[in-house]
């Protein structure tokens, strides 16, 4: 149980991380589906089957008009970005998952991640440094009651600190609630 999780949490994170990373990947998988329009993410699929451009806007004061989804057996991905910048971007990952908050704590959260109450099953937040290719990201990762493991990310661009990252996590956090309401509604 533990290697399948593990294995389906390296494949959601290579999924998610793997939209901006310019390498080609050896099992490229089904093409992955893009949209540029600025009313409607979800008509991309995938992941972006739950997020709408206008609702994004509304939590987090962004601009997106392209959307992007992927599917890698039972994960479904999805990303945001404005035209052709790769950053910032925010990316959705969803798979499905027998598992419960014991081994999503053990095995998915990530070290130096804050637990957060209210979402789910169990949950954390993290903020990540920046890279030499984008500024800092903002993660809130989840387990929700009708057995998914949710990721959401946001990544800024090369400019700013870590403490952007960092005010937009409680943000982020509303946003995956609200998500998660919907996917337990649907």
């Amino acid at each position: 149980m533990r290697n399948r999780l593990m294995a389906v949490t390296l494949g959601l994170m290579l999924a998610v991380t793997g939209c901006n990373n310019g390498e080609t990947p050896t099992d490229a998988g089904p093409p992955v589906k893009a949209r540029v329009d600025d009313a409607q993410a979800e008509i991309a699929g995938g992941a972006c089957e739950l997020l709408n451009f206008g609702v994004v806007h509304d939590f987090l004061d962004v601009e997106f008009n392209v959307s992007a989804a992927g599917e890698q057996k039972e994960t479904i991905t999805c990303v945001l970005q404005q035209g052709d910048a790769p950053w910032p971007d925010l990316s959705l990952a969803v798979s499905e998952t027998s598992a419960d908050p014991n081994i999503f704590a053990s095995d998915v959260t990530p070290d130096g991640a804050a637990p957060v109450k209210g979402l789910g099953k169990a949950a954390y937040q993290i903020v990540s440094d920046p890279t030499k290719e984008h500024g800092p990201s903002a993660e809130i990762g989840w387990l929700s009651s009708n057995g998914r493991i949710l990721m959401l990310r946001y990544t800024f661009a090369k400019d700013q600190q870590k403490a952007a990252a960092t005010d937009l996590a409680p943000i982020l956090v509303d946003m995956a609630k609200d998500l998660d309401a919907t996917l337990v509604a649907a």
